[in-house]
């Protein structure tokens, strides 16, 4: 099994004072929309007030603070924006695997990819996925990526597909993109 409060206690955003994170519980949110409605892609609750990402990206809110969060790296080390806000570099975290067992195993995932190590090339693929989603995506969700990250250029990787820079280009500036990337683009193998 996973090590989640190892994961959260290593975590950069996390802070000895708040005691050891405990497994298990109950998350209570408010939302007019149904529980079937929450997007896990994206990992949100368009009417809460917090943040719940069920699936890792580059950046995430930070989850100790209560309002007015601030975006902090989750499968990076730094981050850069270009003075022109249409350059975001990321410096990815080496070390960080793949799910080695879960539910991508009865969707067909192949076997490789569990445990496969976190490179360029998964956030190349996953941001590109969701800027340009395919067209079996439903039409809602599909228009949801393409608000978040429709303006996505391209996504380079300037120390090769297996390297640990991801250099995310857009082709206009936009005031939310950092708060998007924070609000959880997952990234997947």
């Amino acid at each position: 099994a996973a090590d989640w409060v190892g994961y959260l206690m290593s975590h950069p955003a996390y802070q000895a004072k708040w005691g050891t994170p405990q497994y298990g519980g109950i998350i209570k949110m408010a939302d007019p929309r149904t529980a079937t409605a929450f997007q896990v892609t994206m990992g949100w609750g368009a009417f809460a007030k917090w943040q719940f990402q069920a699936q890792n990206s580059l950046l995430m809110m930070d989850p100790w603070l209560e309002m007015d969060q601030e975006v902090v790296c989750d499968l990076c080390e730094s981050f850069e924006v270009s003075p022109d806000g249409k350059t975001y570099t990321f410096k990815l975290r080496k070390g960080v695997k793949f799910q080695s067992e879960g539910w991508g195993k009865d969707k067909g995932a192949p076997a490789e990819s569990y445990g496969a190590e976190l490179t360029c090339e998964d956030v190349k693929a996953s941001m590109e996925w969701f800027a340009n989603p395919p067209a079996f995506v439903t039409l809602s969700t599909a228009q949801t990526m393409r608000n978040y990250m429709g303006h996505l250029k391209e996504v380079t990787c300037p120390d090769g597909p297996q390297g640990y820079t991801a250099v995310l280009n857009f082709k206009r500036f936009r005031n939310a993109t950092l708060g998007r990337l924070g609000a959880g683009v997952a990234i997947w193998n």
